[in-house]
């Protein structure tokens, strides 16, 4: 009996077979059914515990943990508050563990469902270390609310601090009456406390303001600047919101008389910059709440702040104060009294496209797309018809974001714009006859409703709209959209494409797979569109794709060779101005990526000359990845050439993968070596090439990779063998053709010195 029935000797145990109950008694240990052997209900230990005198059981107490639950309880509910007390000591031990946390919350939890009275037997300084375990970073309100209430029903004091955390609980989970009774009771010994007034007062304005009752949250905004003079002004921020979202018909008014109190705060006690922010916030508040009168009054004062402006509202409210009523404190009835139409006036100067675009610009920036949008419904009310940009910016900011709804927001402004687009060339066209109108592409129908600031017309799609829309398509692989929409801008829409256009058809067909297809479509479209750096990008990425698979013999995408020559000949075209750019727009990752090309084709005659080339090009020398790549070339080409004699015998056969390894290890010390005498020999200080990526180091980089593939290259022409003196006279020749076909050059002194007979191989 006292073992229960799931005892080791219990009727049920004993009904498993011997060799499954140890297995069993385990299992059922560990999900806490049956307590271990270390954890009888009653142990012969306890009983001479339970016979100790009071003064015992204090002075053994006291040299055990200070956080434990000690007072006795039934014997069945012990397992849970010895497992409790185990989940206490883990969690008090070491830094915080919120894994810990949260296995002491379980067990709390247990022990208040199992145990009865368990609230009752936990001391005072358990239940603060619970709290503390339990307002961590990670913010679980629900946690800090009930553990509250349980606190408060077992009559233990919350500190001042878990009172502000037990209101901000309540709020969080949405019981805002709970929280506004408990702030008012709290109110009137928390409120004076100045370590704790800016944040116990600014969680009763976020309640009024929650609750919808903004002149509660006004009189608490005022209050508590008589109890701190620390608190941020940008509180009011928060009951202005409130008063514009109010239908109170006097709401705009005492909005405004919030804001000129705010402004006045702001300028004695803030720089430009935190004006600016704040100032922002309420504009952005006021655009969501509908107020767009006063949100434009807000922007025009944070434009007039930035230009030091000194007819913004707050300057404008002081005059006409100082000059009619004799004072320069704002208060309702004064504002009353003067009117918003004087007070937040917009002069008519402001009403034109680029105030509107600063401000949708500032907007994107600060990533408000959506009030962005309600900036160009405004600008319509105010009769300014926004530009084509301005919308491009919405899509691709909404694009950015990437959610759904984003998306579809994005999609449904950029083909508004296209059917305005499209519209517009037909009212040109009308009076002329269009014999090729019946091949015009069908124009999808607008299945998505046309969006809310669009609703008094759209501006005609641009090439930049329809480069954004493209984009989107071709990056989420829809291609029958991608291919849809540039019929449309071809055809229906009666634009040109740009080289952003040709890239992105040129990356679609990469995606795709379809590579041989990319090549013809370069040639034909740099007929009509003049390419940029980022057309041969994709060349060199297809170029990438191409040599390293199985069809490189494909003759429907050129050779490396004949890709560099047509790069070559693009920059030739170029002015000097528009070269001075592609130069400094040319990465090291896009050096890399032809060097690799050249690798993967197994050119070494290319790969020298394109060293050389970029080098005059470019003025971009190797750094360290080229050297391994070239390395790696080699030993791919020639591992037989390179390998070191096996150590097993002549006949024994030799693993490719040991070729290649044995021949990158050759190759590699050939590097060094010709490395350290080119340094021995330079009149360079050693210590500038201590840095890899310096210019010397480069350079010297440069100077030994033209020697080894110079080495290699003369060595292997002889025959298919290493040995061998060579002749300088064909290696030149050869090298020269090459870069001839490359349209650039290589010194050929370089060539001729021949530096590289004495490296041994």
């Amino acid at each position: 009996m006292r073992e229960g029935p799931f005892g080791p000797h219990s009727e049920f145990i004993r009904s498993f077979p011997a060799s499954e109950r140890e297995a069993l008694l385990k299992a059922l240990e560990e999900e806490g059914v049956v307590p271990g052997e270390d954890m009888d209900l009653i142990t012969d230990e306890e009983l001479e515990e339970l016979a100790k005198d009071d003064k015992v059981l204090k002075r053994e107490a006291q040299e055990k943990s200070s956080l434990k639950v000690t007072l006795s309880i039934p014997a069945r509910d012990k397992i849970y508050v010895k497992r409790f007390n185990l989940a206490l000591q883990e969690a008090e031990k070491g830094p915080p563990n919120e894994r810990l946390y949260f296995a002491l919350w379980k067990w709390y939890l247990r022990c208040q469902q199992h145990v009865a009275n368990f609230s009752v037997i936990i001391p005072e300084d358990v239940w603060h270390f619970l709290w503390k375990t339990q307002s961590t970073k990670y913010y679980r309100p629900q946690h800090l609310e009930m553990l509250a209430k349980d606190m408060i029903k077992a009559d233990v004091p919350l500190e001042d601090r878990e009172w502000i955390q037990y209101i901000d609980a309540l709020q969080a989970n949405g019981d805002l009456a709970a929280a506004a009774e408990t702030w008012e009771l709290q109110r009137p010994r928390l409120g004076p406390k100045d370590e704790l007034a800016e944040e116990f007062w600014v969680t009763g304005i976020q309640i009024y303001v929650a609750l919808g009752r903004p002149q509660k949250a006004q009189t608490l905004a005022f209050a508590c600047y008589d109890h701190s003079t620390v608190i941020d002004p940008s509180v009011l921020v928060m009951v202005i919101s409130a008063w514009a979202k109010s239908k109170n018909p006097a709401a705009a008014e005492r909005a405004w008389f919030c804001y000129l109190e705010l402004r006045r705060r702001l300028d004695s006690a803030e720089n430009d910059d935190t004006i600016l922010s704040v100032l922002g916030r309420l504009s952005s508040a006021l655009l969501e709440a509908g107020r767009t009168e006063l949100a434009l009054a807000v922007f025009k004062d944070m434009f007039m702040l930035k230009a030091k402006s000194s007819s913004d509202s707050w300057r404008v409210f002081q005059e006409v104060t100082q000059d009619a009523l004799g004072t320069l404190s704002p208060s309702e009835d004064v504002v009353s009294e003067i009117g918003l139409a004087t007070l937040a006036v917009t002069p008519r100067s402001f009403h034109n496209k680029y105030f509107f675009a600063s401000w949708i610009k500032w907007l994107l920036g600060e990533d408000k797309v959506d009030e962005a949008a309600l900036v160009v419904e405004l600008m319509y009310e105010r009769g300014v018809k926004p530009d084509a940009r301005h919308l491009n910016g919405l899509i691709a900011a909404w694009l950015r974001q990437g959610s759904p709804s984003a998306r579809r927001k994005a999609e449904s402004t950029a083909w508004a714009m296209i059917h305005a687009r499209i519209d517009l060339v037909q009212k040109r066209n009308t009076q002329d006859s269009d014999p090729n109108s019946a091949n015009k592409p069908t124009i999808p129908p607008e299945s998505k409703q046309t969006p809310f600031f669009l609703r008094r017309g759209a501006p005609a799609a641009t090439i930049e709209t329809f480069s954004i829309l493209l984009s989107h398509y071709t990056r989420r692989s829809d291609l029958d959209n991608a291919n849809q929409l540039t019929e449309i801008m071809t055809v229906s829409a009666e634009i040109k494409p740009n080289s952003f256009i040709m890239n992105h058809w040129l990356y679609a067909s990469l995606r795709s797979g379809q590579i041989p297809d990319i090549w013809r479509k370069y040639c034909t479209l740099k007929q009509s569109i003049a390419p940029d750096l980022e057309t041969f990008a994709a060349l060199w990425d297809t170029a990438k794709a191409h040599y390293g698979s199985p069809a490189a013999h494909n003759q429907k995408f050129p050779d490396a060779r004949t890709l560099f020559a047509e790069m070559q000949a693009w920059l030739d075209s170029l002015d000097k101005k528009r070269r001075k750019s592609v130069k400094g727009d040319f990465s090291s990752e896009f050096y890399e990526q032809i060097v690799r090309c050249f690798c993967l084709s197994y050119d070494l005659h290319g790969t020298l000359c394109a060293l050389y080339g970029l080098r005059d090009s470019f003025d971009m020398l190797p750094h360290e990845e080229i050297t391994r790549l070239v390395i790696m070339q080699v030993a791919r080409s020639f591992a037989a050439d390179f390998a070191q004699p096996s150590s097993k015998g002549r006949n024994r056969r030799v693993s490719k993968t040991a070729q290649y390894q044995s021949a990158v290890k050759t190759l590699t010390e050939i590097v060094v070596a010709m490395m350290d005498r080119k340094m021995e020999e330079t009149d360079v200080d050693p210590e500038a090439f201590a840095d890899l990526e310096s210019r010397e180091a480069q350079q010297l980089r440069l100077d030994v990779l033209t020697s080894f593939l110079g080495m290699v290259i003369e060595r292997k022409s002889e025959g298919g063998h290493v040995d061998g003196d060579g002749d300088g006279d064909g290696l030149v020749q050869q090298v020269s053709n090459v870069a001839a076909q490359m349209k650039t050059t290589v010194p050929t002194d370089l060539l001729v010195r021949r530096d590289w007979d004495d490296a041994e191989v």
